[in-house]
């Protein structure tokens, strides 16, 4: 009886917590973005990102805005579906894409993180990003990999992938 009644504190306790957390202001947003970004720069050197991608993502769990679990893995990636109205350049971010290797299954693993979008603004900005970062912008797959997500097939939409495969040849 007294687990129970603890329990049930703790959950009240979480709800009220949970509630009283406001929307976060748009400098939040903007800093997550930020974070995914460097995730997909190339450093100095072109042979790598700044940062791994588990930094990129990381705040975007913490802020609630993709799950801990990832709604689907298939091969060496994880999709992550946003669940809040998010932004990468400028674009609505869908999905954030995870792809790496904890012990070796096959072949042909490509690190690195990638996103889905629906295009919404001037896409310049992304393409100038890719062009410079080592990434890829592609239309492929997108439609099939949004159903097994669940997720709205409408608008135009696009996914940049910035993995070990996509960086320039040195």
């Amino acid at each position: 009886m007294f687990r129970l009644a603890a329990a049930t504190a703790i959950a009240f306790s979480l709800t009220l917590a949970a509630s009283a957390q406001t929307t976060p202001p748009a400098t939040e947003d903007t800093g997550l973005e930020a974070g995914l970004v460097k995730a997909m720069r190339l450093n100095a050197d072109r042979d790598g990102r700044l940062t791994e991608s588990g930094e990129g993502i990381r705040p975007y769990i913490t802020a609630g805005y993709v799950r801990v679990k990832p709604e689907l893995r298939e091969d060496y990636t994880d999709y992550r579906v946003v669940r809040k109205p998010a932004k990468l350049f400028g674009q609505e971010l869908l999905v954030i894409e995870e792809e790496y290797q904890l012990k070796f299954i096959g072949c042909c693993v490509s690190e690195g993180i990638g996103a889905i979008l629906r295009v919404a603004a001037d896409l310049a900005p992304l393409k100038e990003f890719a062009a410079a970062n080592g990434c890829t912008l592609s239309k492929d797959d997108i439609v099939d990999r949004l159903r097994k997500l669940k997720l709205n097939t409408t608008g135009e939409l696009l996914a940049v992938s910035c993995r070990e495969r996509d960086q320039p040849q040195r």
